[in-house]
């Protein structure tokens, strides 16, 4: 079959065998791809300084004829965030990969404008707008302007409610209040704007980002935690 190009970004890399790596790409132009990256932990191999997350990668593979396809050449572009906010786009990059599949034409358009609003934005509010934004970005979530339930726009100095994955106007359910300054200070962060997010603010909407998630049978990992390796 013949080779295929596209710029591309690494989820995942995984072992194989005694010398190969597994990698899952999510490519713009065939969207989430796994492929065969054969040598790519030797000492001497090219891939061992390429394949890394959260750079621009320009890859060139051949397609299986059944199943995996094999990667050819890969070279490394700049990366897509200071090394600051590596972390938290590693986060980002862990969440993708529970959103986008095996074979789905999308992803790669998606977690590029998550990242340039991580890499844009104030932290550490910028880690959750850009959460949310690629939970926006899939559908998954909708905006902050009106409920979910009966579409009716809700007033900026209103509270609005928190329950089951939902953003509720108070006629239609109670739940985790989401104060106006805070629904304010969301908006104002996914706009690009940089205004800072009280601590109790960040920790409502990482729950909210959890149980969306959560619906979906996808977990958010902790890579706060020391015993973490990225794979």
């Amino acid at each position: 079959m013949a080779e295929a190009r596209s710029r591309a970004l690494l989820l995942r890399r995984i072992p194989y065998g005694d010398s190969s790596l597994i990698c899952h790409l999510l490519s713009e132009s065939h969207g989430r791809i796994s492929l065969l990256a054969r040598g790519a932990r030797r000492v001497r191999s090219p891939f061992r300084a390429t394949l890394e997350p959260l750079y621009m990668l320009h890859v060139r593979w051949r397609p299986g004829r059944t199943g995996m396809g094999y990667l050819q050449e890969a070279i490394r572009g700049s990366a897509l965030l200071p090394q600051s906010r590596m972390l938290a786009g590693l986060e980002l990059l862990a969440m993708a990969k529970g959103l986008y599949r095996e074979q789905d034409p999308h992803g790669f358009a998606e977690v590029c404008t998550a990242l340039r609003c991580l890499a844009e934005g104030r932290m550490p509010g910028a880690k959750w707008a850009a959460m949310w934004r690629l939970l926006e970005l899939c559908g998954w979530v909708g905006g902050m302007e009106a409920c979910w339930s009966c579409n009716r726009e809700v007033a900026h100095t209103s509270a609005m409610f928190w329950r089951d994955g939902l953003l509720l106007c108070p006629a239609c359910g109670r739940g985790r209040m989401v104060r106006p300054e805070t629904r304010l200070r969301m908006r104002a962060l996914l706009a690009g704007a940089a205004p800072d997010l009280p601590v109790e603010d960040g920790h409502l909407w990482r729950e909210m980002i959890v149980s969306v998630l959560g619906k979906h049978h996808i977990r958010l990992p902790d890579l706060d935690q020391q015993n973490y390796h990225w794979a």
